[in-house]
């Protein structure tokens, strides 16, 4: 055998080797990339829950009791007049429940919490503000708010009620 078969044989070998080699980088890219995925439907179910749960228990705790479901009622179902404490204090409920609203908008824009999750959020806000106290609120807060997208959504919900 040549020195020239040699040269021919290693070249040939080392083809092999580096084809062998992209082939190994290939499936390992692939298996990365599902657990990726695999890792990103995991996180995004667990965000989801983790929204759902802080949504509902914030929800609760505005009427955990007697008291705190009579104003609610009151103030979003009577639609009676509340005393300077109680407009205050509903102006921290409007503030509260239109911020996590806010919040579930922007992860479900982003495609980071499911549709149906985010969709009962949006149905809760759209109750409120089925009210005119509601209405009267946003008419204020939204000149605080800055994201045309969310303001828009509102406004829509507003004009419909």
């Amino acid at each position: 055998m040549t020195l020239e078969s040699v040269y021919y044989i290693g070249q040939t070998v080392a083809v092999v080797a580096i084809f062998a080699s992209l082939v190994a980088v290939f499936i390992q890219m692939r298996h990365i990339s599902k657990q990726t995925r695999q890792a990103n439907r995991l996180a995004r179910a667990d965000l989801t829950l983790n929204v759902c749960m802080q949504t509902g228990a914030t929800n609760l705790s505005m009427t955990d009791s007697p008291e705190k479901a009579d104003f609610l009622y009151r103030a979003l179902i009577e639609n009676e007049p509340l005393s300077g404490s109680e407009r205050l204090r509903f102006r921290y409920v409007m503030s509260v429940s239109l911020g996590s609203h806010e919040a579930g908008f922007n992860l479900h824009r982003r495609g980071l919490i499911e549709k149906e999750t985010y969709f009962q959020m949006e149905a809760l806000t759209l109750s409120y503000m089925q009210n005119p106290a509601a209405r009267i609120w946003w008419r204020q807060y939204r000149l605080k708010r800055s994201d045309p997208a969310y303001i828009a959504l509102i406004d829509r919900m507003v004009s419909e009620a």
